[in-house]
């Protein structure tokens, strides 16, 4: 059978629903701050060859 509501305490509930909330946009922050940290990948400096290039390039 549940128990009585009239044991709730409202600020414990309170409480316990805030520390959630903040438990939760802590990790929703955290994941946006690393990903905005990690490395994006290889970016090259020099433009990528063209098959026709490509083909100069092993001709010669």
């Amino acid at each position: 059978m549940a128990h009585d509501a009239s044991e709730n305490s409202p600020v414990k509930e309170l409480l316990t629903s805030l520390i959630g909330i903040t438990l939760f946009l802590a990790m929703v922050v955290g994941i946006g701050v690393f990903a905005f940290l990690r490395p994006a990948g290889e970016h090259h400096s020099e433009p990528l060859q063209t098959a026709e290039t490509a083909v100069e390039t092993v001709a010669k």
